[in-house]
């Protein structure tokens, strides 16, 4: 029979344990709480919803999920154009800006170059900037560079720069260099070993980050507010799309709406919340 080991807690550990239990339970119950309300919301006739903004429906309007395919818009765009916006927008971001901070990572973690720690030196610095500290000057230079309301605009992220490159810089540093070693002596050159190598060993990290940014990146608005407003993603047609409610009483409408674009990031945390919630670690020769 195997013994099963048992693991000890202090009363002062169990009465910690205790406290965060109950305060996540709250914390859950809450959110649980404003989806219930939204959903309920989203079922109620307009009138129904002012007058009864707390209780059960009076009558049960599933139809405003469909009503909100065909009136909510913005700027020309349908639901459907909103969302494929946030699509590409959302991807394109994520590929280029893993890209660059995986390709800057693995170069600082294991190439040593003239001017190697002032650059790093300067990237951390830059990361304990506030934002509002560059937005001034990014607002100018993207729309100098005419990079506003166009598909150009993911080229900025090209950074490489930012948590992303601490995180990868940190990864590649766990891997031996023996297996850059070994790519050389098969006739690999850098560009070889990095792509067929060294980042297929980086993939649980990818996966992670991707997941993490694809959900961050789905709720922004603020770079369709302030840099495509031709191309809005479907965050920034529903903020737009508040006035509107506000003047022809939609709200029941609206809910439905935001909760049908909820559903995306939703089952893409489910599906792969074990992923994002592993620690990655990768690297290690056997021998």
């Amino acid at each position: 029979m195997k013994k099963k080991s048992l693991v000890r807690r202090s009363r002062g550990e169990k009465a910690f344990l205790g406290v965060l239990y109950v305060i996540f339970t709250l914390y859950s119950l809450s959110i649980i709480f404003v989806l219930g309300w939204a959903f309920i919301s989203s079922c109620k006739g307009n009138w129904d919803f002012y007058q009864n903004s707390l209780g059960w429906p009076k009558e049960w309007r599933f139809e405003n999920y469909v009503e909100a395919f065909t009136r909510i818009e913005y700027n020309g765009y349908g639901y459907f154009g909103m969302m494929f916006n946030s699509l590409w927008q959302t991807f394109g971001k994520i590929f280029l800006s893993i890209m660059a901070s995986s390709l800057m990572g693995y170069i600082f973690a294991k190439y040593t170059f003239r001017g190697k720690m002032v650059m790093y030196t300067v990237v951390v610095t830059i990361l304990t900037l506030p934002i509002m500290s560059t937005g001034a000057a990014s607002y100018k230079l993207i729309y100098d560079l005419r990079l506003n309301d166009s598909p150009l605009y993911l080229i900025t992220s090209l950074s490489g720069y930012g948590m992303d490159f601490l995180i990868f810089y940190a990864m590649f540093k766990g891997v031996s260099w023996s297996y850059a070693e070994a790519s050389f002596i098969d006739g690999g050159g850098h560009f070889y070993t990095y792509f067929r190598i060294m980042l297929p060993m980086a993939w649980p990290g990818i996966f992670a980050l991707g997941i993490n940014a694809f959900i961050s990146g789905w709720n922004d608005y603020m770079t369709s507010l302030m840099y495509l407003t031709e191309l809005p993603s479907l965050a920034a047609g529903l903020y737009f799309f508040r006035s509107v409610v506000e003047r022809q009483a939609w709200d029941p409408m609206y809910f439905a709406g935001t909760l049908i674009s909820a559903i995306v990031p939703v089952t893409i945390f489910i599906v792969f919340q074990d992923k994002i919630m592993d620690k990655v670690a990768f690297g290690g020769l056997k021998g």
